[in-house]
């Protein structure tokens, strides 16, 4: 069965910059790499607001990090993805 993990993430809050980037290469290079996984979602990419800031990738200022998540991803080995879609559902229209 196709596994997605989704909403991953460390808050910068509790880990340094560096730890992160560790985690993420780690996770991607061991757990994340089972041939089960088709995706890995970052809980946010960018967000400059105060309630999700520590899960960003990016810093407030918009700068990129110490130890960029995006990059030490960005550099791991990836194979290409092309996941089986099953179509078991018809659509139905003008429901009312």
């Amino acid at each position: 069965m196709p596994v997605f993990i989704t909403e991953t993430g460390w808050s910068a809050r509790r880990l340094s910059e560096e730890s992160i980037s560790n985690y993420y290469a780690t996770a991607f290079s061991g757990a994340w790499s089972n041939s089960d996984v088709v995706a890995v979602i970052p809980f946010v990419l960018n967000y400059q607001e105060e309630l999700f800031s520590e899960f960003s990738w990016k810093r407030r200022e918009g700068s990129e990090k110490d130890f960029n998540w995006y990059d030490v991803v960005r550099g791991l080995p990836k194979s290409e993805g092309n996941p089986e879609q099953n179509n078991k559902v018809t659509p139905v229209k003008g429901i009312p």
